[in-house]
This record gives C-alpha cells, sequence and structure tokens, in this order.
C-alpha cells in the first residue's frame, strides 16, 4: 500500500513513544491479568493500517487516534468486566469508555461489540501536558468475553 511520505515521518517519530507506552501498558495489564486468570493480547497498529484508518476520514488530525498501540484483556465472565475497567482506571488516566452496547453501528458494519477504554499513561507532571512525550499518546483497552 502506498502512504504519503509525511505520514510515513510522522509514524516514526511517534513509533519510540508508542513502543514505550507498549511496554509500560503491558507490563501493568499482563500482571493483572496473570493474577487474575484473564488472557491477554496486543499489538502496535503498522503504518498500512493506520494509512487506511486515516483514508476514512473518521480522523481529522493525528492526536485524534487513540489505538497506536490497543490491548485486549480477555475474560471468561461479563461480571469480570467492572473489575478490569476499575483496575485500568486506578491505573491509567482512561479518557473515555464505550461500554458494550453503546456503539452505535449497524452489525454489518461494525462486528466487534465490546467495552473500549481510551486511555494515557499517568502523569505527575503537568508540564508534560504540552510537549510530545509518552504521557500524550492514547491506548486503547479492549474487554472481551471469552466464548
Amino acid at each position: 500500500m502506498k502512504y504519503p511520505s509525511i505520514l510515513d515521518r510522522q509514524y516514526q517519530q511517534y513509533l519510540p513513544l508508542v513502543e514505550e507506552v507498549a511496554k509500560r501498558v503491558k507490563s501493568t495489564l499482563v500482571n493483572f491479568c496473570d493474577n487474575k486468570g484473564y488472557a491477554f493480547t496486543s499489538r502496535i497498529k503498522t503504518i498500512e493500517s493506520l494509512a487506511e484508518k486515516i483514508e476514512t476520514g473518521r480522523f481529522k488530525k493525528w492526536s485524534d487516534l487513540n489505538d497506536l498501540f490497543a490491548c485486549t484483556v480477555i475474560i471468561p465472565r461479563l461480571s469480570q468486566e467492572q473489575e478490569v475497567i476499575d483496575f485500568c482506571q486506578n491505573s491509567f488516566n482512561v479518557t473515555k469508555t464505550l461500554k458494550r452496547g453503546q456503539a452505535k453501528k449497524a452489525p454489518d458494519v461494525f462486528k466487534f461489540d465490546s467495552t473500549r477504554l481510551s486511555a494515557k499513561l499517568k502523569s505527575i507532571d503537568p508540564s508534560l501536558d504540552e510537549s510530545l512525550n509518552i504521557f500524550n499518546v492514547f491506548f486503547e483497552i479492549q474487554i472481551i468475553k471469552c466464548f
């Protein structure tokens, strides 16, 4: 797939930050999931996938992207979902929660209906809010029930 060189430059600039965010988020969530017996998976979005997402027009600016890194916590019972949400809210700066069933899209268009949290790493230094750093990189946490 071809994509603009400006997208490649922006992606390469963000990639080290996204990799550090992924490392920290995975460390936190893998420990939690291991203790609870939940499965965990994660991925960093590829530039090809990012280009496809931008082409849809859903995102007007780079800072709107919330899933350059995304992970999934897989729980055996829906009753455990709130425990995962609470843990994430205590561990990260959760900026948006979309609960299962809240997605307003037709089932044939949006096949994944699960709880999704958009978050950032917690920062104790508010001056970092203005600069490009790991505390300004959004990531997504999806919580799904295994079948």
